[in-house]
């Protein structure tokens, strides 16, 4: 298109400029992220409990304390108030966005610098391999033989979907209420939905959160998952382990469906009190939206590919944003 209004007598005259403005794209969604997350206005200045420089776009609506709530009324609120205060979470892999194996630029970088929906990649995969190489990671469970037919399913995927991706996919966090993509909460997957990986999601995406008093963590292989969970935590994240200890775990709706009755009884947020008739979820339509990327982050490079995804992540959580203000005005 630009090339015919450039020349449209002779366009192959035009000399090309794919490169250059895939690089001028790229640094224009990089500053468009600094202007929506508040970035490019000092917003670390006035909202001085959140974590810095952070170019993420924030859920308005869930309780963050020195942003919506005071301390005072949350530890003053009585337990049949809990489902106004909960901080509700939900985790979920996602194997559609993948990268492929094949040669990189090395010197790649991502303009974000971790500081978006992607932590750092280097600290990250330093962490996966250190979780790896401990002895502690015998805890986590994942070589038991698993009793739920979803996971049992989850585990003949691992085998057929991997072939010939270098990253296998993505497990993110949304606030379980509203949808939005957690800050930092956004991990690569190399072999499967391992739980180191989504014990760093849910790390990075809590840092700033640890004067929740209640905290509801909803994700589809919760049953084996938080078996141990406060015990890698006390491992690798121990300034993180008392937050923890506060979650009240749940599988989403539909998919504890698959699980077996003991799942259905124990992890069930029909049975849950104070759950508000989450029914968790909400992450599934998220994927629906991002996966129409896949076609094109699984062919770039890794710093390339965190900032085209981060971009996604963050015009989805803006859209809601600006829709919320719209249906809210409507109430």
């Amino acid at each position: 298109m630009v090339t015919c209004l450039t020349n449209n007598v002779n366009s192959k005259l035009v000399p090309p400029r794919l490169r250059e403005f895939s690089t001028a794209s790229r640094i224009w969604n990089h500053l468009a992220m600094k202007r929506r997350s508040g970035q490019s206005h000092g917003i670390d200045d006035l909202l001085p409990d959140r974590r810095d420089a952070s170019l993420a776009v924030r859920c308005p609506a869930c309780p963050e304390i020195g942003f919506n709530l005071q301390q005072s009324v949350v530890e003053g609120a009585q337990e049949d108030e809990a489902h106004k205060y909960t901080l509700f979470l939900s985790a979920d892999g996602n194997f559609r966005l993948q990268r492929k194996n094949k040669n990189i630029d090395p010197d790649d970088v991502a303009l974000n610098k971790g500081n978006a929906y992607f932590v750092l990649a280097a600290d990250f995969k330093d962490y996966l391999k250190a979780a790896r190489q401990s002895k502690g990671n015998s805890k986590r469970g994942e070589e038991d033989s698993p009793t739920c037919p979803h996971l049992r399913a989850a585990q003949m995927q691992n085998v057929v979907k991997f072939k010939n991706a270098a990253i296998t996919g993505v497990i993110a966090l949304q606030c379980a209420r509203h949808g939005f993509y957690l800050p930092q909460g956004v991990m690569d997957m190399f072999q499967g939905e391992a739980y180191a990986n989504t014990d760093y999601a849910v790390a990075w995406s809590l840092r700033d959160q640890t004067q929740q008093r209640w905290l509801r963590f909803i994700y589809d292989i919760f049953c084996r998952y938080g078996i141990h969970l406060l015990d890698r935590f006390n491992e690798w994240f121990p300034g993180l382990a008392d937050l923890v200890s506060k979650i009240d775990g749940a599988i989403p709706k539909m998919h504890i469906m698959n699980h077996v009755q003991k799942c259905m009884l124990f992890f069930s947020l029909n049975y849950q009190p104070y759950s508000g008739e989450t029914y968790g979820e909400g992450i599934e339509g998220g994927w629906a939206e991002q996966n129409q990327s896949a076609g094109s982050t699984k062919e770039m490079n890794d710093g390339h590919r965190h900032d085209s995804l981060d971009d996604f992540f963050g015009y989805w959580n803006w859209s809601k944003l600006t829709r919320m203000r719209m249906y809210s005005a409507l109430i």
